[in-house]
C-alpha cells in the first residue's frame, strides 16, 4: 500500500518554533515527530511508497530529512512540493491531497496520515481490520474530554460501525468518538476529492473531506486500541518526549 502523510501545515499556533521549520519534522526524544509515524507504518511490511506532501517554504527541509533517514527498511520516499509559501496562501489539507493523488493516480486505494501526530496503537489490529473488507475505514478514540472533542472532528456511527457523520470541531459534540486522521480511502472514496473541494472550497481541515464521503460511500470505523498525542500546539510538543517514554 502506498502511504500519503500531509505534512505541508504552517503550524501557526507554535509560534517561533515553526517560523521556518516543519512541525513535523521537530525532534521528539531527538527524533522527528513524523519518523515515529513511518516507523510504525512500514514495520507492517506492506508500504511500498511513501508519499510526502510539504510546502515549499519547508521543502528544503524535508530533503534534508529524507537525504539522512538511514534506514534499510524504508520504502522509496517521494516528496511533493505544493508550491505555497505561507499560511496565508496555503492549499489546505484537501488540496495537497488532491496534489498528491493527481501525481501519484487512483488506482489503488491509500492511506493517507497527518503528520505531526504520535500513535501508540495496536498496528496489527488496524492492519487485521483494513484486510477485513473493501470499504474505506478510518479510525475512532474514545475522548471524554468535551473540550478535546470540541476541537476534533467527532464521528456519529450506525449500530454496525459504519460511518453516518463527521462533525467538524462541534460546540456540542454528538458522541464520544474523535476521528484521529489516519485513513484508508478506497478508489472510489479517493474520486470524490474533486467534488468535496469544488462544493467546499474554504474546506481545509482532512475531516472536512471525511464528512463528505460518509454522505456519498461506505466508510467503515476501527476503534483505536491505545492512545494518540495530536501535537497541535507549544504544549503538547512540550509534553511529546515524556508521553513516549511513558508508554
Amino acid at each position: 500500500m502506498k502511504v500519503v502523510l500531509l505534512c505541508a501545515g504552517y503550524a501557526t499556533r507554535m509560534g517561533a518554533l515553526t517560523a521556518n521549520f516543519p512541525k513535523a519534522l521537530l525532534p521528539v526524544a531527538d527524533r522527528p515527530i513524523l519518523d515515529y509515524l513511518i516507523d510504525d507504518l512500514v514495520s507492517l511490511a506492506r508500504v511500498s511508497e511513501l508519499i510526502v506532501v510539504t510546502n515549499h517554504r519547508d521543502h528544503a527541509h524535508f530533503e534534508a530529512w529524507r537525504a539522512g533517514r538511514s534506514s534499510a527498511a524504508d520504502p522509496p520516499i517521494r516528496l511533493i512540493d505544493d508550491g505555497t509559501t505561507s499560511n496565508e496562501n496555503r492549499l489546505g489539507a484537501i488540496g495537497d491531497l488532491a496534489l498528491a493523488v493527481a501525481e501519484v493516480g487512483v488506482e489503488e486505494p491509500l492511506v493517507v496520515a497527518a503528520g505531526d501526530n504520535l500513535f501508540r496503537i495496536d498496528w496489527d489490529a488496524w492492519l487485521a481490520d483494513l484486510e477485513a473488507a473493501p470499504s474505506s475505514m478510518v479510525l475512532v478514540a474514545r475522548e471524554t474530554d468535551r473540550t478535546k472533542l470540541q476541537r476534533s472532528g467527532v464521528a456519529e456511527l450506525d449500530r454496525r460501525g459504519r460511518l453516518l457523520r463527521l462533525w467538524e470541531k462541534p460546540e456540542d459534540p454528538p458522541s464520544e468518538l474523535c476521528c484521529p486522521p489516519l485513513y484508508w480511502l478506497t478508489v472510489e472514496a479517493l474520486a470524490q476529492i474533486d467534488g468535496c473541494r469544488a462544493a467546499n472550497p474554504r474546506a481545509d481541515a482532512p475531516g472536512h473531506l471525511i464528512a463528505w464521503l460518509a454522505e456519498r460511500v461506505e466508510v467503515r470505523t476501527h476503534e483505536m486500541r491505545g492512545e494518540r498525542l495530536d501535537v497541535g500546539d507549544t504544549e503538547s510538543y512540550a509534553a511529546a518526549a515524556e508521553w513516549l517514554r511513558s508508554r
